[in-house]
């Protein structure tokens, strides 16, 4: 009985040695295995992403989702690259269906790793665009639009969150009426990805850099990114027109589900930050522990008894 007692308390010992060592080594890969920069980029996210949700211009908020989000999933978090780290967060069992992992999340969060081009293509892929093109070809041709009409058409799209419809929101859809003439027939009316990349390899091209995607760098994906409306608009204003409508939709994707990042991040942040201060803690105090534990040891007096056997006759 007391062998299998001895043999439960050692188990026992053990275990929590484990558990305890996962936890500082956790603690450490947290706090210090993002660095400062990482750090930034992450916040900056997130406050752009809480800047969205008043007063949207949802055609700003598709460049600074493309440029800050791309920027952050190019982060570490405890030395972890962001991609694998938000997939493995979205794998988790339990998630709401709206933050589970789909078919298309890794493409997703590999496109937005290797550049602001890619990332901006890859939104550009997902949108359907006919339905829209053809509410506002109906809205830009209303005498009189109300901004109630505008807070119907954004509220008819069912997304992870409502879509933001105040002042601000409504006047973006005001502005994009006016800048592309929406009274007037859409010439082109479905995704116009395949219709950009030829505009992509031609700036790239005159810049001096590989004319696919898939092989430029994030300086070139910057410049070309940057340079892509303006060409686009002198060279083929049709397709401009309803460019700058899937733009659009872009930023509204952005301002619904970009709170579904920033609610992780500001968390991870602050857990980040306790860790910074546990783990070297921890660390101490149990390494402090194993010291002042062998030091009792070796100053215990010692326990064998000592025989006085001194010669032959203390043997009868």
């Amino acid at each position: 009985m007391k062998v299998a007692w001895k043999r439960i308390k050692t188990s026992a010992l053990w275990t929590a040695r484990i558990l305890l060592s996962l936890v500082i080594l956790f603690a450490l890969m947290m706090g210090f295995g993002t660095s400062g920069s990482d750090v930034e980029k992450m916040r900056l996210f997130a406050d752009a992403v809480e800047k969205w949700q008043h007063n949207p211009d949802f055609r700003q908020v598709q460049v600074e989702y493309v440029e800050m989000g791309s920027e952050a999933m190019r982060s570490k978090l405890a030395f972890v690259n962001s991609k694998t780290m938000v997939m493995w967060l979205r794998s988790l069992p339990g998630l709401p269906k709206d933050f589970k992992v789909n078919d298309t999340s890794l493409a997703h969060y590999t496109n937005f790793t290797l550049g602001p081009l890619s990332a901006y293509m890859h939104l550009t892929a997902e949108q359907g665009l006919t339905d829209t093109l053809k509410v506002l070809n109906y809205l830009g041709s209303k005498e009189q639009l109300t901004d109630d009409d505008i807070r119907r058409f954004l509220g008819d799209y069912k997304l992870y969150n409502p879509v933001v419809a105040d002042d601000g929101a409504v006047e973006s859809v005001r502005t994009l009426i006016n800048d592309i003439d929406a009274s007037r027939k859409f010439d082109i009316d479905t995704n116009v990805s395949a219709r950009i990349t030829p505009h992509i390899a031609a700036i790239a091209s005159r810049l001096g850099y590989p004319t696919q995607i898939k092989d430029m760098n994030v300086h070139a994906q910057r410049d070309v990114w940057q340079l892509l409306d303006s060409e686009i608009r002198e060279n083929d204003y049709e397709l401009w027109r309803t460019k700058q409508a899937n733009d659009w939709l872009n930023g509204v994707w952005a301002q619904v589900y970009g709170s579904m990042y920033s609610g992780v991040i500001r968390p991870t942040l602050a857990l980040r930050e306790i860790c910074r201060i546990t783990g070297p803690v921890l660390l101490m105090a149990w390494v402090g522990l194993g010291l002042w534990k062998r030091r009792k040891l070796n100053e215990a007096p010692n326990p064998l008894p000592r025989l006085a056997l001194e010669g032959p006759e203390d043997l009868k």
